[in-house]
Formats: structure tokens, C-alpha cells, sequence
């Protein structure tokens, strides 16, 4: 039996098959999931689980390299919208509009995962990142001001210590 973390087991074998650049949603109790799309529905009753609960477990185990949602979330839901941010202090951003979540990409997310939550344009994308201290270890590598930009976003952030930086010698 698994000691820790997250215990569900469709979302814990998803995370484990991300790979850099796939993206999935975490979605409130109303977002159209397409059809084609797998979704794992962890929705028990109204709030239950909420997003921000959600976002932190999945937080703990996925690198995300940045986040993408609705501009509305910012004016419109600002206390889950600093909830957000709060969370995910270390990667890059993307405001887009609502109806580009639901058209442009929601079907090409590699799965949804739906809350209980009842709270408006609380459906957030999670970029799959990978970690620059483990990719860039070797000085004959060249780092590329992508990278040299998330270490020093990495390297600010509350997650630091999430990080092996034991092999890490180099001094960007």
C-alpha cells in the first residue's frame, strides 16, 4: 500500500505519466469535459473536494511550469484567483478567455480532473514542467534563458526544498 500523498489511484498513475508539456485541467463541477478526453471525477457533493485542495496534493507531486486560466478567474474570483497564484508561486502564468478554455484546450488536455467545487471559472491547466536542477547538472550542458529564468523562478519560491540541487554545482 502507498504510504503518502495522493492515494487515488487513476490520479496518482497520471501524474506519473506526465511528461514535459502535457497538460491537464483541474475543473469545477461545471466544466464541459469533451467526450474524447479521460476524466477522473473525484466530485462527491457541492465543494467536495474543492480546487484549491486538489491543486495543493497535486502540487506536491507534479512539476508544472506553468499555469494557464480564464482572465475572468483574476476580476471576477479573486479570492480563488490568490489562492492560485499562492500555490503556484514558481511557475509562469497565462490569463486567456473563458470560451479558449473550452474550445481551444480542453481537447487537448491529456485528462481532466473535476472537483466538487461550485465556484465560478475555477478550471485551471497545469503545464507539466520538468526540474533544471536534475536536467541541467552537467557543466558541458547549455542552459537556455527559459531554464535560467524557472531556476530563478524555482529558486524564489516557497518549493525550493521540493528540489534535489545535490548534483546541481553549476552557477548560472
Amino acid at each position: 500500500m502507498k504510504r503518502s500523498g495522493i492515494l487515488h489511484a487513476e490520479l496518482s498513475k497520471l501524474i506519473a505519466e506526465l511528461r514535459h508539456g502535457h497538460m491537464i485541467m483541474v475543473t469545477d463541477a461545471g466544466f464541459p469535459v469533451p467526450r474524447d478526453v479521460p476524466c477522473i471525477d473525484l466530485a462527491i457533493t457541492k465543494n467536495v473536494p474543492t480546487i484549491e485542495f486538489i491543486l495543493q496534493l497535486i502540487d506536491k507531486e507534479m512539476i508544472t511550469e506553468k499555469i494557464i486560466f480564464a482572465k475572468d478567474l483574476r476580476t471576477n474570483n479573486p479570492s480563488l484567483h490568490k489562492k492560485v497564484l499562492s500555490i503556484f508561486d514558481d511557475c509562469d502564468r497565462e490569463e486567456v478567455k473563458h470560451t479558449d478554455l473550452i474550445r481551444k484546450y480542453a481537447p487537448t488536455m491529456k485528462c481532466f480532473v473535476h472537483t466538487g467545487e461550485f465556484s465560478p471559472w475555477g478550471n485551471i491547466i497545469l503545464v507539466a514542467g520538468t526540474d533544471p536542477f536534475r536536467w541541467f547538472a552537467d557543466e558541458t550542458t547549455v542552459i537556455p534563458a527559459f531554464y535560467h529564468k524557472r531556476l530563478k523562478q524555482i529558486r524564489g519560491s516557497k518549493k525550493i526544498d521540493l528540489f534535489d540541487q545535490s548534483d546541481f554545482t553549476r552557477k548560472d
